[in-house]
């Protein structure tokens, strides 16, 4: 039976770059979630109440997840696994490709890499 690290070193580094870039950053996009959803439905409503009115109207209506968490949740989740998984996880290959085989990447080989 192969061990756990045996396994992961498997993983091309590319992908493995790719799964942590998306996943941190929707566990991220997870945890905030609310503050998305308040400022959303701000914007929807162009209501003068404060996110703090907004968040107990939302709370009394559906509770913390039907009223803050949920909305957006799915989608949230999978635009960062999709592009920020992407965006983080290829970067440093890009950066590799493009920077010179004789010494570090320059700013511009960076700015490349990362457009």
């Amino acid at each position: 039976m192969a061990s756990a690290a045996s396994s992961v070193s498997a993983i091309p580094e590319v992908a493995r770059d790719v799964i942590a870039g998306g996943v941190s950053t929707a566990a991220v996009s997870a945890l905030l979630n609310p503050i998305d959803v308040l400022k959303t439905r701000r914007q929807i409503a162009r209501s003068s109440r404060t996110a703090l009115e907004e968040a107990r109207l939302a709370l009394q209506a559906d509770g913390p997840w039907r009223g803050l968490w949920r909305p957006g949740l799915t989608a949230s989740i999978a635009r960062e696994l999709l592009y920020s998984g992407c965006t983080k996880g290829f970067y440093p290959a890009a950066r590799d490709a493009v920077a010179p085989a004789d010494g570090p990447p320059t700013l511009a080989h960076r700015a490349l890499a990362a457009a």
